[in-house]
């Protein structure tokens, strides 16, 4: 995705995005592009951006989750509950016990461990 970082109003953002050798800095620039578009209600911005996030596989855990949680979240403002469920699934496959993609469908963070007795052992995921 090409950015004119002449449009970059937050200088933070902006010296993320101009690091461009690299991969963890674009990331981290691209998340925060994200989390400025859900500010402003640009549901659609914001998934392009988190989008780029989850193609450039950050070694961080953070961005790595939240990445895909919130292309869930900036779905399900459009009515897109299954494609949301898809991206959920991805933010759960980096860290189960993290509760904020399942909060996204209503299951309380309290839930989760009854919720993976009864899927078992199968429910874990390497």
């Amino acid at each position: 995705m090409e950015i004119d970082l002449t449009k970059i109003t937050n200088p933070d953002i902006r010296n993320l995005l101009s690091d461009s050798g690299k991969p963890e800095s674009l990331a981290k620039g691209f998340f925060l592009l994200g989390v400025e578009a859900e500010g402003k209600e640009n549901w659609e911005g914001a998934i392009e951006y988190y989008k780029v996030v989850v193609g450039i596989n950050p070694t961080d855990p953070v961005l790595r989750y939240f990445a895909p949680h919130n292309i869930a979240y900036s779905m399900i403002q459009l009515g897109r509950l299954m494609d949301a469920g898809i991206y959920a699934q991805s933010a759960i496959a980096v860290n189960q016990d993290w509760p904020h993609a399942y909060n996204l469908f209503g299951i309380p963070a309290g839930r989760l461990a009854s919720i993976k007795r009864l899927l078992g052992p199968s429910s874990r995921r390497p």
